[in-house]
């Protein structure tokens, strides 16, 4: 299926598949609490960890690690600041896309 970003807003009976959209909204649900309850046991290991880069169990063997990690981003106000418009335009770009929303809001 082809989208463009001048597509008209269009509805369409999903009776078919509406036991889809049910399950697929409480997968969803079930993730973003399955999410906040990991980020609960990995802030324990990180606080247990503190600078270290591994963690041992009581025999010695690695169970955990922890690397330091580095990314480089571009700062886009410092980038925009520093070439005219039109170039700053040619840099840029722009993608169409869809996103599965449930419910009405």
């Amino acid at each position: 299926m082809s989208t463009t970003a001048t597509t008209a807003a269009q509805s369409v009976d999903v009776t078919a598949v509406l036991a889809n959209v049910i399950q697929g909204e409480a997968l969803r649900d079930a993730i973003k609490k399955m999410q906040a309850e990991l980020k609960v046991h990995e802030d324990m290991v990180k606080d247990a960890l503190g600078e270290a880069i591994e963690g041992t169990d009581a025999s010695g063997k690695i169970v955990v690690r922890y690397p330091v990690r580095n990314r480089t981003d571009l700062i886009r106000a410092e980038v925009e600041k520093r070439l005219d418009p039109a170039e700053y335009a040619a840099c840029q770009k722009s993608t169409t896309y869809r996103t599965l929303l449930y419910g009405e809001g």
